[in-house]
């Protein structure tokens, strides 16, 4: 009998489940949490299994309209954790025009040694990168510097490389590309989609295009909307906006950040501003962990709980 226990073969056969989860269990790779709530007759959720068993941690996609205040957003929620906790985090930065350097401030010469350059180093991450000079506890991840490494790197790249950053790091926020086609390699991989919208009508217009292509994908049960620049001159009220949304689709919102003109200086990234307070407000939310408030709670925590 005991041989019949070591065959992988035998045991999904006798289990009425696919082999490769089988082989996964055993080798740790799966554990019982991942496949806990799952139909395990059920193709799809035998995918969404066989996907989590690379992914270990929390993935954060965020995406918008608005491409720059969507890579500011990026980074200022990976700057602000950082700060509050002492697990790795990691951007990606899958941006088809990367402006995380920048935001990081290792656009400069002397600091690119900083940056974890991806492309045509496929086998170099297979353990952490290197961190931020100023910010122990945070990386980032590039994976093109231009139009033609961009072309050259396909979504099997892209979804290999988010898997093995996020075998290494607590949480990966990315900066997700902006081609509908990329989205629909990446985003099946995170664990949360947070939709940066600006709180005007073009912006909300395409917003409207974003909710429809994210129910398409199935994933608007793990999307949430963060809205931007509040306050700023002819911009709609975030009341206003909250009831166009409304009419649109049901997701929730994190939060509301502030127009403030701070933010145009890059380097105060790093200090204290409306919009780096506002943007704790949205991490209280996905992270309330993070601040000790509650011992559940928060839609990311909420989200992976059933995992």
């Amino acid at each position: 009998m005991a041989e019949y226990l070591e065959d992988t073969q035998v045991i999904a056969s006798t289990l009425g489940m696919p082999k490769e989860i089988v082989d996964g269990v055993l080798k740790g790779e799966i554990t019982d949490d991942d496949i806990l709530g799952y139909d395990l007759t059920n193709p799809s959720e035998i995918k969404i299994i066989e996907q989590k068993k690379f992914i270990r941690s929390r993935a954060i996609g965020v995406i918008g309209p608005n491409n720059i205040e969507s890579s500011k957003l990026v980074a200022y929620l990976a700057t602000n954790l950082a700060k509050r906790v002492k697990y790795d985090i990691a951007i990606a930065d899958f941006n088809e025009f990367p402006l995380q350097a920048t935001y990081l401030g290792l656009n400069h010469k002397d600091r690119a040694t900083y940056i974890n350059f991806t492309y045509g180093t496929e086998d170099d991450f297979k353990d952490k990168g290197v961190y931020h000079p100023d910010i122990a506890n945070l990386s980032l991840f590039l994976n093109a510097t231009n139009s033609k490494q961009q072309l050259a790197f396909t979504n099997e790249n892209l979804i290999s490389l988010l898997n093995d950053i996020s075998k290494n790091y607590t949480v990966v926020f990315v900066d997700c590309p902006n081609s509908l086609e990329r989205w629909e390699a990446i985003i099946p991989y995170l664990d949360f989609i947070v939709v940066g919208v600006e709180q005007d009508l073009l912006n909300i217009n395409k917003y409207n295009y974003i909710y429809n292509y994210l129910c398409s994908l199935n994933v608007s049960d793990r999307s949430s909307i963060v809205l931007l620049s509040d306050g700023q001159n002819n911009n709609l009220s975030s009341v206003e906006v909250r009831k166009l949304l409304s009419t649109i689709g049901e997701l929730p919102i994190l939060g509301v950040l502030p127009y403030d003109i701070s933010t145009k200086k890059i380097e105060n990234i790093f200090k204290t501003s409306k919009y780096s307070l506002a943007i704790n407000t949205v991490l209280d939310d996905l992270f309330p962990d993070t601040l000790g408030k509650r011992e559940k709670g928060g839609f990311l925590k909420s989200l992976l709980s059933n995992f």
